[in-house]
């Protein structure tokens, strides 16, 4: 099994053509390979990620609307938690019982944030006594997730999900 990129909505090969092999943690037998991504890829992904960001709905999409998505983002992983969880065992050696638990946590936490954008309102402050400031809030653009090996599909959720 070959596992690639995701970039520009299409899977696509490491554009250097390399690989590595994913090992079991319980056997240390391999089972997947994947696709090795390098500096040119991570350009390709941020220009694709930007392209979606200034020319796609997102960012002009309303707070209810966006919230619709991520809960049914929600809904899509507890529909999958299971086999989400088989892979999390696989890919960390994590025991069954505790990935079933992130994948769950996972689906909680997109439903998390998907009410604190339609419950966090803009805001003003006053400054000194003739001024107010005001907070507005929106999607400003890309960013550049890392996600630990430990736990990664839950953990990444807490960095995607916002």
């Amino acid at each position: 099994m070959k596992l690639e990129h995701y970039i520009g909505g299409r899977h696509v090969p490491s554009q250097s053509g390399a690989t590595f092999t994913a090992l079991d943690p319980t056997t240390n037998e391999p089972y997947l390979e994947v696709a090795a991504g390098g500096a040119a890829d991570v350009d390709a992904a941020v220009a694709a990620a930007q392209k979606a960001f200034t020319d796609g709905p997102w960012s002009t999409m309303p707070a209810e609307q966006r919230a619709g998505t991520l809960r049914a983002i929600a809904a899509a992983i507890e529909s999958r938690d299971d086999e989400i969880a088989a892979l999390e065992c696989r890919d960390t050696g994590l025991p069954i019982t505790q990935a079933r638990g992130q994948a769950r946590r996972a689906a909680h936490n997109f439903r998390f944030f998907a009410d604190v954008i339609t419950t966090m309102g803009e805001d003003v402050y006053r400054v000194g006594s003739a001024q107010l400031n005001y907070v507005v809030r929106k999607p400003v653009g890309v960013a550049g997730l890392i996600t630990p090996w430990n736990t990664p599909f839950m953990l990444e959720t807490w960095k995607l999900a916002p």
